[in-house]
């Protein structure tokens, strides 16, 4: 019975060593593009926008009381207003 259980236990770790490969791969591919996309040259307004977009969303309460509520309705107009702008 103790043959049965070490062999399925060396099987089921020889399944999971693609795993290993796997997770390696998918690091380097974030890498790779966090490091094409950091050389892109930004404008400085288009940083400022992103910046300030980011430093909102992290005022702003979490959880469900937020849906509908005045943060995306004042988000709402201010896409609007830049519809009217062009």
């Amino acid at each position: 019975m103790s043959f049965d259980t070490r062999e399925l236990q060396e099987e089921s770790a020889q399944d999971e060593l693609w795993l290993i490969s796997y997770a390696d791969m998918l690091t380097l591919l974030v890498g790779f593009f966090v490091l094409i996309i950091a050389s892109v040259p930004m404008k400085r307004a288009n940083f400022e926008r992103i910046a300030a977009a980011l430093s909102e969303k992290a005022r702003l309460p979490r959880g469900p009381a937020r849906q509908g509520g005045r943060a995306d309705r004042a988000h709402a107009g201010a896409e609007g207003q830049g519809a009217d702008a062009g």
